[in-house]
């Protein structure tokens, strides 16, 4: 006798039974994947958003905290720029080749070589993103490298303006002090001096027609002349960061 002759109505039954059962467990493993799936594609999702909402509120302090910064660099060039001019014109002064009294006399002259500005730049934004290790939010990669080389390009723009303060106040003025030239301390800011002319009549020929007065303004003029070209870089960098940020 056959198989198909000796299968029973209750066999048949038990199979077709068997076969539904195996095709809902398919279908109900089916839905708890498509379920798992759709829930962590969701939490991505939902991460990505955040994600993209932290990045925009970055984006946003960092915009804000450049543009305050140049404007800060601006008046820290200017300062610079201010004692290399007057650097030039007292050297000229001591050759000879320019004259002692006038508008810009030498009281004047002095103020402003003794005249030093250090560039404090705002990194609260930029520094919280470095802390907190989440500068990898911006997705923009150039941007995300020049953030990160920022801080190293304020610290050697810093040091070269610090020396120039060591300059100022530990050669320059001790020199003048001995030559006879009064400077009057107006207030100190952070343990650092900032000095002016009393306003009283003061013979400056003992400076000026001091050889070493001469060799102090040319090393002066050649580390203003440094400390300017370290400002524009640091310009540059700051106008490409706040492109990049406004492109991001």
């Amino acid at each position: 006798m056959s198989d198909a002759a000796e299968r029973s109505p209750e066999n048949d039954l038990a199979d077709s039974r068997n076969r539904t059962s195996l095709r809902r467990m398919v279908a109900e493993f089916a839905v708890i994947s498509i379920g798992v799936l759709t829930a962590l594609t969701a939490d991505a999702s939902w991460d990505w958003w955040l994600e993209r909402g932290e990045e925009r509120e970055a984006l946003a302090q960092l915009l804000v905290d450049f543009r305050s910064n140049v404007a800060q660099l601006d008046s820290a060039g200017t300062t610079h720029e201010r004692s290399l001019d007057a650097s030039y014109e007292l050297l000229a002064m001591a050759k000879g080749m320019g004259s002692r009294q006038g508008t810009d006399a030498p009281e004047m002259l002095v103020y402003r070589l003794s005249n030093v500005f250090t560039y404090d730049p705002d990194l609260g934004g930029l520094n919280s993103l470095i802390a907190s290790g989440r500068l990898g939010i911006i997705r923009n990669d150039s941007l995300r490298i020049a953030l990160a080389a920022w801080p190293d390009l304020v610290e050697d723009l810093g040091e070269n303006e610090r020396e120039e303060w060591r300059h100022s106040f530990d050669i320059l003025q001790p020199y003048l002090v001995e030559k006879g030239v009064r400077l009057e301390t107006l207030h100190s800011i952070g343990g650092l001096r900032r000095l002016s002319a009393t306003g009283e009549a003061v013979d400056y020929s003992p400076v000026l027609d001091d050889p070493r007065f001469a060799q102090l303004l040319g090393s002066r003029i050649v580390h203003l002349h440094d400390l300017l070209d370290e400002v524009e870089t640091v310009r540059r960098a700051i106008q490409d960061i706040v492109r990049l940020i406004e492109t991001s």
